[in-house]
């Protein structure tokens, strides 16, 4: 219900803090586990919450080098299901600047690819990380979501 109200009152503050609070228990969880112990519908929320963590802070580079195949898959998929199409389209976007893709590549061959292009200093996602920072997060889209699914986040 708080989450509800926020959403209505657009209380930014209030809603980035629930957000934080709300995927920080997840993060614990995969922490002390693993990815594969969150519900799918876990596994939405987290994987947009840490892309949108990692290119925030390192952009779309840092996000492809260090976000695991399955979650990369799950933040296309999340955007997907939030009704977030400019995010969707950014990564799908960016996924098409690796040789031969889609599909994406796996995790090793990215990490080849991008070494070769940090040794020749190219970042071929400098346009997208703009773009992304003039798009934003999914926050209220993630938090919406959380509202209609609240017996995975909530205990009763």
């Amino acid at each position: 219900e708080q989450v509800e109200s926020c959403l209505i009152s657009d209380d930014f503050n209030t809603l980035n803090s629930i957000d934080i609070e709300v995927c920080s228990l997840l993060q614990k969880k995969c922490s002390d586990h693993s990815f594969d112990a969150l519900t799918a519908v876990q596994k939405l929320c987290l994987a947009t919450f840490n892309a949108e963590g990692q290119i925030a802070g390192g952009g779309l580079f840092d996000f492809f080098q260090y976000t695991s195949d399955v979650e990369v898959l799950a933040t296309l998929e999340a955007y997907e299901v939030f009704g977030a199409p400019d995010l969707l389209k950014l990564i799908q976007k960016a996924i098409k600047k690796f040789p031969k893709s889609p599909p994406l590549p796996d995790h090793s061959t990215r990490e080849e690819i991008l070494d070769v292009w940090f040794d020749k200093d190219k970042d071929p996602f400098s346009k997208l990380d703009d773009k992304f920072h003039d798009i934003g997060s999914a926050l209220r889209e993630r938090l919406k979501f959380v509202t209609v699914h609240p017996e995975h986040f909530f205990n009763s």
